[in-house]
């Protein structure tokens, strides 16, 4: 397989009908829906990346 960079994030556990934010809103926990746009940190994913490239390490 290929080795890859992820940017981005999918539920596919909740897609399944199993998912932790199903049920009644309560608010004193919090957001019902976590933002999730930044949950992986760029900066290592660029570091990431330029080892990927220093080593020649395909990386999709």
């Amino acid at each position: 397989g290929d080795l890859m960079l992820i940017t981005d994030h999918l539920n596919m556990v909740g897609m399944g009908g199993s998912n932790p934010l199903f049920g009644p809103n309560d608010p004193t926990l919090g957001p019902r829906f976590p933002d999730m746009s930044q949950a992986y940190d760029p900066d290592l994913g660029r570091i990431a990346q330029e080892v990927a490239q220093r080593h020649q390490i395909p990386l999709r």
